[in-house]
């Protein structure tokens, strides 16, 4: 986390920079080459925690709040469907109280849907709450990818393995004493 931390602030000498070189058009450009949320999975990349660690908790609210805040430009929206300055900041804080976990590049994919409609569509007037909502579905979509990529790594893992060390681990499993089963001998 320390090197991590170091090469942030190297790169951005300062939270406020860091709050403008990486809004959302920034990571769109930066992050173009990930499309799938299987691809995010990089612990190298930036997470909405190690910010708040790394410089605070405002700085965080402030870099989220600017990226909700681009949605209303984004679906040109009139006065009274927009989100004020204070609306944006406090779904900023719900996510980071809820969804701290997401990285940049999750982050980027998910304005990305919003921007396409994948979570339903803009009439107008856009609201905290369902902000909210997408960023939830948008979580189950990422835990369901992430369940996915483990199953498959483990049933690749399992296809390498040499047939004697399955046929091995199949023994021993058929050779386990089954719970609850105190009347048996061994």
């Amino acid at each position: 986390m320390q090197r991590k931390a170091n090469l942030i602030i190297s790169e951005f000498e300062n939270p406020l920079r860091f709050s403008v070189e990486l809004n959302y058009e920034a990571c769109f450009i930066r992050y173009s080459n990930i499309r799938k949320l299987e691809d995010c999975q990089n612990p190298k990349f930036l997470k909405l925690r190690e910010i708040i660690n790394i410089f605070d908790r405002e700085i965080a609210i402030e870099f989220l709040k600017t990226w909700i805040i681009q949605l209303n430009e984004y679906f040109n929206l009139k006065n009274e469907g927009k989100l004020t300055g204070r609306q944006a900041e406090e779904v900023a804080m719900n996510i980071l109280d809820d969804y701290s976990f997401l990285n940049l590049p999750e982050l980027t994919i998910l304005f990305r849907n919003i921007r396409k409609g994948r979570y339903g569509q803009i009439y107008g007037r856009i609201s905290g709450l369902e902000i909210y909502r997408w960023v939830q579905d948008f979580a189950i979509e990422r835990s369901r990818a992430i369940i996915k990529q483990q199953e498959e790594a483990r049933k690749k893992q399992g296809e390498n393995m040499p047939i004697h060390e399955r046929a091995k681990l199949i023994k021993q499993a058929l050779l386990r004493k089954p719970k609850g089963d105190d009347n048996q001998t061994d």
